[in-house]
Parts: structure tokens; sequence; C-alpha cells
């Protein structure tokens, strides 16, 4: 469940809001004419929030979107055996592609995508086998879009309790 709980955090709240582009020759956009060497910015929550591609629940956090199959996101038994016969890890999951671009996608994508997730797992891994943790009062997170990276508008404060 880790991956899927990062590939959600990272759908609703990616570490950049903006995917530049190079448009390599003339494109027809519609009655539009896009000319070679523009550069295109990819909104990401415009994707990451698309209905089309992540349901009408795509406001919602819900990790488990990201299972292909959805006996495995209820029993964590399924993924274990899984592993067992050394089935790939790909295969747990169903997505398109070029519809989650927290690291965009292609050739040209983040060089740091793979070493920022294996930190992020690693991470959330050690702290959920060590702690359990809530907010420590009722509170909404409001986040900012307005840079190029997104951030908490207001500092919130989260409750960490040891596991016997």
């Amino acid at each position: 469940m880790p991956y899927a709980v990062m590939n959600e955090a990272l759908r609703m709240y990616p570490p950049v809001l903006f995917v530049p582009k190079c448009v390599e020759r003339d494109e027809k956009l519609g009655p539009y004419t896009i000319p070679a060497g523009t550069i295109v910015d990819l909104h990401t929550h415009a994707v990451h929030y698309n209905p089309k591609y992540w349901g009408a629940d795509s406001l919602k956090f819900r990790p488990e979107r990201w299972f292909a199959d959805p006996n495995a996101a209820k029993d964590h038994n399924v993924v274990v055996e899984m592993i067992k016969k050394d089935v790939p890890l790909k295969s747990f999951f169903s997505y398109n592609r070029y519809a989650f671009i927290p690291f965009s996608e292609g050739t040209r994508s983040c060089l740091g995508k793979r070493f920022a997730e294996i930190e992020i797992v690693t991470v959330l891994s050690m702290l959920c086998q060590r702690f359990t943790f809530e907010f420590a009062k009722e509170q909404e997170i409001t986040v900012s879009d307005l840079g190029v990276t997104i951030q908490s508008v207001e500092q919130f404060e989260l409750k960490f309790t040891k596991r016997q």
C-alpha cells in the first residue's frame, strides 16, 4: 500500500505545478496553430484532477484507485503472494501514464524521479512501522498553487504516537 499512498499523494499534491514542453513542429489545436519552438506549460492539476482519468471522485484522496486488482487493496496478503511469485511491482497498478505526471513523463522526465520515489516509500514505510499519526486538531489543509511548487498556506500540527 505505500506505493499506492505515494502515488495518490503525488497525484493530488505534485511537487511542481507546471511541466514545460517545447513544441517541436507546428501543431494544430482546434482552430489554433502553435508554432514550433513555443514553450507550452502543462498544468499538472488539470490532468491529475480530471475525472476522465481518475473518476468522479478525483478530488478525493483514495489510494486504492491505483490497484489493478481491487482485492489487492483490501487484502495485503494478495500483494505478499504476488511478490513471492516475483510479479513485477508495475503490474499491481493500473493507470494512464500520461495522466500521472508529477515528475513529467517520457525522455525528458525528472532525473531524480526514481530517487524521490524510493526516498518517499522508505520514509513513509519507516514512519508507518514505528508510529501512528493524526492531525493534532481537526483542521482543513489549504494549499497554494500560486508558485512553482505546492505548499501549505498555513502550518498544521501532526500528533505522532509510538507503536507498541
